[in-house]
């Protein structure tokens, strides 16, 4: 496919996805409110039972909390969420067969997963921008063995990642940013999921390899004794954005639904202060110290925020911007 059609696509699927989202919270008027709860209220059991997939990373722990749930079911809805592990081609196909209704994506693993399976535009509809990531994504290295990023320019040095996901896509950004010729074309071995990528490199401690990974995986890698970091997202502005999605089915015939959804997220991260949002984060790790580096290196995204990445209003980088990034690192790099 012609990389400005990609582009262009891309853009518009965002675009139009994105505006019927943040303009939720002006366009769900009370009564609209009033009459879709009472619509559901007479009921004993939930109306809506949704199901989604997304995976353990922490910048999706306000989709999963307590609070969500408890919101959605006071309105009668229920999300049944499966943990598929980072498999975000097999979310692709899901939400194309309809056998999910809402799923997480990264934007760079929504382009590339959704080529993969051969569907263009996306199956989805992306309602939200949820966070970017500022240092919750990085590259590690043993240090005996890769020191800096120059190191990996040799023929026997490899990424480990995980496939069409924001730990593939680092690899690709360092490959697109930094000069490395001698650095093989097949560069990259295949895990599957954080945790995987983080058994590997304790496997792996003289191998010339860079390693990519998500927390809380990242914070317990970093925490490893002669293991350092390379680089991570806070170097990344705009280019690791999570993203909530759903079917064009769902949102074709349920649209007051959807608006729905988006709003009670919204309120649910409004809700969190930094501190609660620790607190949330160490209910998943039990470990403080480890929760405090995850909340500094995620920026939640409110409803100012969504304005300003549809450009709205000022503040962010349009998501635009962020998509023309993005396609070019996977374009240059051969991944699409």
């Amino acid at each position: 496919m012609n990389h400005k059609r990609i582009v262009l696509a891309t853009l518009v699927w965002l675009c139009l996805g994105g505006i019927a989202s943040i303009i939720t919270k002006l366009w769900i008027f009370p009564s609209q409110k009033k009459s879709l709860i009472k619509d559901t209220s007479s009921l004993t059991q939930y109306k809506y039972e949704l199901h989604g997939n997304y995976d353990m990373f922490p910048g999706y722990a306000p989709l999963r909390s307590e609070r969500m749930e408890r919101l959605l079911r006071e309105q009668n809805i229920k999300i049944v969420w499966e943990d598929d592990k980072a498999d975000y081609v097999l979310r692709s196909k899901k939400i194309l067969k309809n056998e999910v209704d809402i799923a997480v994506f990264t934007l760079d693993a929504m382009i590339s997963s959704s080529l993969e399976i051969g569907e263009w535009p996306p199956s989805g509809v992306v309602v939200l921008v949820i966070d970017q990531t500022k240092g919750a994504d990085g590259l590690v290295s043993w240090k005996k063995s890769i020191g800096t990023i120059n190191d990996l320019n040799r023929e026997d040095a490899k990424f480990v990642a995980t496939p069409k996901s924001p730990s593939e896509f680092i690899t690709r950004v360092v490959v697109n940013q930094f000069n490395l010729p001698r650095l093989s074309s097949n560069f990259l071995i295949e895990a599957n999921g954080s945790k995987d990528v983080l058994s590997q490199i304790k496997k792996y401690p003289n191998k010339p390899y860079a390693f990519a990974l998500w927390e809380p995986e990242l914070s317990q890698a970093l925490a490893i004794d002669g293991v350092q970091s390379l680089l991570d997202s806070s170097k990344m502005d705009g280019l690791i954005v999570d993203v909530l999605v759903v079917s064009r089915h769902l949102i074709a015939n349920n649209p007051d639904l959807v608006k729905l959804i988006v709003e009670t997220y919204l309120r649910t991260v409004y809700s969190y202060s930094e501190n609660g949002m620790v607190d949330l984060i160490v209910k998943e790790t039990g470990n403080k110290k480890e929760a405090e580096r995850i909340v500094n290196g995620i920026q939640w995204a409110n409803t100012l925020d969504n304005f300003a990445y549809l450009g709205v209003t000022t503040g962010s980088t349009h998501i635009e911007d962020m998509i023309i990034r993005i396609s070019n690192i996977l374009t240059t790099t051969g991944a699409i």
